[in-house]
């Protein structure tokens, strides 16, 4: 990219916003100085409601104004009170020529394969004009530029861009000179550091930045100075009392101090912003976890002795390692693994876990306590849509799934379908639904069973819908159905049947109709 400067040309700015407004919307009534109620009602002009994410005392309108002179359309956002704050032109025909005649030469002229950028500091108005792909053309005012683009763009004034730090009243400026970056007080008007640094992150709550000077990164405080030195090659923001770094393009993590709690030798570092574990992924793509402190407490596998860990979540404060084929083991803050006799449990579903003992399955609440009582062969998680699940029993030889609840009440048994071992992956309070499956897990049948009566039906899909005691069934024809609770309402003779606050619709050709469920 080439970076031309031209702020040395001196232009007059007295008027050159009114003269700019004028021009772009000489033929559409707008003017400079008009409030939202005033503007023009015509066909191609239209005044929007408040938007939503202002608040009651800086309420602020959007004009959308068609204005085939200057631009195919803009949007336009004005106070009720004190006239117009901010404009953003799309497909602007005016280019960098126009622009120039009406402003002056711009304080910044980029330029890249891509396209054009130009700067202009009118009085107290920042005009940025872009040419890649679209072109468009935004002026902010300083109160505009503070609501409408905080992320990005906190205020513009002469010389200076200044960006949001995410830290009380302190900004992030960027000379528009240099192209360096330094720290501005908004509260006292006043620079704290000249701009020395190439980038910058965001302050954490403590008042810590990773800055990047000279091709290193480092850190300082909120007022400017330097805490941790330039010694990395990448570094992130804090997050708890550790930051991840790179070095040598590896990455690691460090205390407020600067010194390592994990050593820059993986190729992949997270932390978890609630609990603060430090997750780390090994170049075998094994994951392991650390505490804040430094101290291991999953060990990334480095050789066929250790578990091999796919990913690493944290759910309710506790580490969830995945193994190969989907299932986890669980460790607590100190790295103590929970239920260390089991093979495996699935992750946590309305509250309960299946848990894979060596010789049976069980289930297990939230917190790991094993719940369960009886010994099954094999069992599914707890359904979604209700208290009950299906589950495999073997008694006696003979394969049986029981539906019980929480409390392994059995609500009902059900048997054998055809010559297949039958598997009922799901079960609300009424139907248990899923699968019937061959012994090398090929899917033969899905359908409802009901509970009271034990009666199988069988359907090419099975939908329940969240939030309701329904279920959407379709048939082999392609067309849909819906069960409430334990009746088919409605028979499959329907294109499509969709919900959606509170109704179902179902279309059948040129008809269509809506229900409420009980």
């Amino acid at each position: 990219m080439e970076v031309q400067d031209t702020s040395h040309t001196e232009t007059s700015t007295d008027g050159v916003v009114a003269d700019l407004f004028e021009y772009l919307f000489s033929e559409s009534g707008i003017r400079m100085g008009m409030s939202a109620e005033d503007c023009p009602a015509s066909a191609d002009t239209e005044v929007g409601e408040p938007f939503g994410w202002f608040s009651e005392d800086d309420p602020c309108r959007n004009l959308t104004v068609y204005n085939g002179v200057a631009a195919d359309f803009a949007d336009l956002y004005f106070w009720d009170e004190g006239g117009l704050s901010y404009v953003n032109l799309f497909e602007c025909s005016a280019d960098v020529d126009t622009l120039t005649a009406i402003c002056g030469n711009p304080s910044v002229y980029q330029w890249s394969e891509s396209g054009v950028t130009a700067y202009w500091m009118l009085d107290d108005v920042l005009a940025i004009y872009n040419q890649e792909g679209f072109t468009t053309l935004e002026l902010y005012t300083e109160a505009r530029a503070k609501t409408y683009r905080a992320t990005e763009l906190a205020m513009a004034k002469a010389g200076l861009l200044l960006f949001d730090s995410g830290f009380e009243d302190i900004y992030w400026y960027q000379d528009i000179l240099t192209w360096k970056y330094g720290l501005y007080d908004a509260l006292e008007d006043s620079i704290l550091t000249e701009g020395c640094y190439d980038d910058f992150g965001q302050f954490d709550p403590a008042g810590m930045a990773p800055v990047q000077q000279d091709g290193y990164w480092g850190y300082i405080n909120a007022s400017g100075e330097t805490i941790i030195g330039h010694y990395f090659e990448n570094a992130e923001s804090f997050v708890g009392e550790c930051a991840i770094v790179g070095s040598s393009g590896n990455w690691g993590a460090i205390d407020r101090a600067g010194n390592y709690v994990v050593q820059p030798e993986y190729y992949e570092v997270q932390i978890d912003p609630d609990h603060y574990y430090i997750l780390v992924r090994n170049k075998a793509d094994n994951w392991g976890a650390y505490d804040q402190f430094g101290n291991m407490l999953i060990k990334a596998s480095t050789n066929i002795k250790d578990e091999d860990y796919e990913s690493i979540l944290v759910l309710n404060g506790l580490l969830y390692a995945e193994l190969a084929d989907g299932k986890y083991h669980v460790f607590d803050e100190t790295g103590e693994r929970l239920l260390p006799e089991s093979r495996y449990v699935t992750l946590p579903q309305n509250g309960y876990h299946t848990v894979m003992m060596p010789s049976y399955c069980t289930f297990a609440d939230a917190c790991l306590n094993i719940v369960g009582s009886n010994q099954y062969d094999g069992m599914s998680h707890f359904s979604a849509s209700g208290y009950a699940v299906g589950c495999y029993y073997n008694k006696g030889g003979e394969e049986t799934w029981e539906v019980i609840d929480a409390q392994e009440n059995v609500l009902h048994t059900l048997h054998r379908l055809g010559d297949y071992p039958t598997a009922y992956p799901y079960a609300n309070s009424y139907l248990a639904y899923g699968y019937s499956y061959s012994g090398w897990g090929d899917v033969v049948k899905l359908g409802v069973v009901d509970l009271q009566t034990g009666e199988f039906s069988e359907y090419a899909e099975v939908e329940p819908v969240d939030g309701t005691e329904c279920m959407i069934v379709t048939a082999d024809s392609g067309l849909k159905g819906l069960y409430e609770r334990d009746e088919l309402a409605f028979d499959c003779v329907y294109d499509e049947i969709s919900f959606s606050d509170g109704v179902f619709h179902l279309t059948r050709g040129a008809e269509s109709k809506t229900y409420e469920p009980a």
